[in-house]
């Protein structure tokens, strides 16, 4: 950008951000009916945290025209994160460890489609749309840059390391990792077999209580308290007796499966001829289903009678409810080591040149770690109401597929010397994936645009640029969606880009 062009700030003073920059002068003379500039070039700028929808005032769009690309001119400090994490983040932009605030920088082609509507806003969008195959003449990846060719299993370099650290430690946080060992049916203390029956005594209570009775619960904070306090109390005095609540709870269940099982039976004796195959299948699949679950729940009943053997004393419960309780909190101490194991490869990694090479040898020895398993622990199954002993082992292969993810795509967008250090087999799937876009929602300046919510554009308007949400690149507008960018015919005509309108559609 020209020295002494000032850096586009938003209504609140903040700098936006460079989202694209085009040469004039590669541009179809047929673009827009042959309106607008044909020299210099059209900067784009952007404040995405506000961006929602456009209302005139807040300019979180601006587009100079500048008549020479002038020098490279970094980003001010203040600048807020733009880029889209594929880190399990949602769509949130946001800062990591050792990323880069902005937008990947990606050299692009442009390709010239002849179109029948040269003009915006004619709902008649039925227009020729291009296929990756046809544009790249190459290899596509259906699956994107979730294409599991482009996993090698660790990270490349001392950024990735970061963003892989930065991925654990927010999944090992305490209340996530409590969260994750719950959900995946670990016990912290006694389980309640009879959620139902739980269910029905609390609101027994509650219809009884001075406090509660005729008051909407959902509502009235007070009443809401009163109600978490009855919770505690019922939890606390069905800390005994869960082991014997259990029976009626499976037998219920092997009952319903039993007649399940026969119901199903009965209709493929007496219908199975008449039932089309696919029906025929689904009833067969059913059937399998009802039988491998009434096997469980034998299983579920005979493991019940070794627990109430083995836990028989009158003091036995309160032994069986102390271990499950302390082995749950040696589970937590699991995942506090875990947390720090990460922690310590973001020191290691914040230490070294984020753009150099991990070797492999560092990549074992910093997860290692990593691979502790768990202490033997109790774990039940609600559907089934089994209990069992386990032990298990953190899974970190998402954070790995996730964080290379961007560490690739780092690499090949650097330089070129970076992305032909990158094995012959990976760049070759990596470049395969990123070929794949919707040929529905492109990137494209001109031409109706291809609207995600609304039908057409105002009167007289033109499609200045629509740039679709792309993880390589980095963008996400809304859930998936596209930004839009148009401006009247008038301003197009005279070359001015102050009235702008811009908006995202998302799905």
């Amino acid at each position: 950008m020209p020295r002494l062009t000032r850096w586009p700030r938003d209504a609140k003073g903040a700098p936006m951000h460079l989202l694209a920059q085009i040469c004039c002068a590669d541009l179809p003379e047929a673009l827009w009916n042959g309106l607008g500039p044909r020299k210099g070039w059209l900067l784009f700028f952007i404040e995405v945290p506000d961006l929602k929808e456009y209302d005139g005032e807040d300019r979180n769009v601006q587009v100079l025209h500048t008549l020479c690309p002038g020098s490279l001119r970094q980003l001010p400090d203040e600048a807020a994160s733009v880029r889209y994490s594929m880190i399990r983040d949602g769509y949130y932009h946001n800062i990591r460890p050792g990323a880069q605030k902005f937008w990947r920088k990606w050299p692009v082609d442009i390709v010239e489609q002849e179109h029948d509507q040269v003009r915006a806003g004619n709902d008649e969008n039925d227009g020729y749309s291009i296929t990756a195959e046809e544009l790249y003449g190459a290899v596509v990846s259906q699956y994107g840059v979730y294409d599991e060719a482009i996993n090698p299993g660790r990270m490349m370099t001392w950024r990735g390391m970061r963003y892989f650290a930065a991925s654990i430690m927010k999944d090992l946080q305490p209340d996530s990792f409590k969260s994750y060992f719950i959900s995946y049916l670990g016990l912290l203390e006694p389980p309640e077999t009879d959620e139902k029956g739980f269910e029905e005594e609390l609101e027994k209570r509650a219809g009884q209580h001075p406090e509660i009775r005729g008051r909407d619960v959902g509502r009235d904070r007070q009443a809401w308290a009163v109600k978490d306090t009855l919770r505690a109390e019922l939890k606390q005095e069905r800390r005994t007796g869960w082991l014997e609540r259990a029976y009626p709870v499976i037998d219920a269940k092997i009952a319903e499966a039993e007649f399940l099982r026969d119901r199903t039976r009965k209709e493929l004796d007496d219908k199975g001829k008449g039932l089309s195959e696919y029906h025929r299948g689904q009833k067969k699949r059913f059937l399998s289903y009802q039988i491998e679950t009434l096997e469980t729940l034998s299983k579920s009943r005979a493991d019940l009678d070794t627990l109430l053997t083995t836990y028989s004393g009158p003091d036995d419960e309160a032994r069986l409810n102390a271990e499950i309780e302390i082995t749950g909190q040696e589970c937590l101490a699991w995942g506090a080591r875990l947390e720090q194991a990460a922690r310590d490869i973001m020191l290691k990694a914040g230490a070294c040149d984020p753009e150099t090479a991990i070797t492999e040898q560092d990549w074992d020895d910093l997860t290692r770690p990593l691979t502790e398993a768990s202490p033997l622990h109790w774990d039940m199954s609600y559907h089934h109401i089994r209990l069992s002993q386990n032990s298990r082992s953190y899974n970190f292969n998402e954070h790995i597929r996730s964080a290379v993810r961007e560490d690739l795509l780092d690499i090949y967008t650097r330089d070129n010397v970076a992305s032909v250090s990158l094995p012959n087999d990976l760049l070759h799937s990596l470049e395969a994936s990123v070929r794949r876009f919707d040929p529905y929602l492109p990137n494209r300046m001109g031409n109706p645009p291809d609207l995600v919510q609304s039908r057409i554009l105002d009167e007289g308007d033109y499609l200045l640029f629509q740039a679709t949400s792309d993880l390589p690149i980095g963008w996400m507008w809304g859930d998936a969606g596209a930004l839009y960018v148009t401006i009247s015919e008038n301003d197009l005509r005279k070359g001015e880009f102050e009235n702008i309108k811009a908006w995202i559609e998302g799905h």
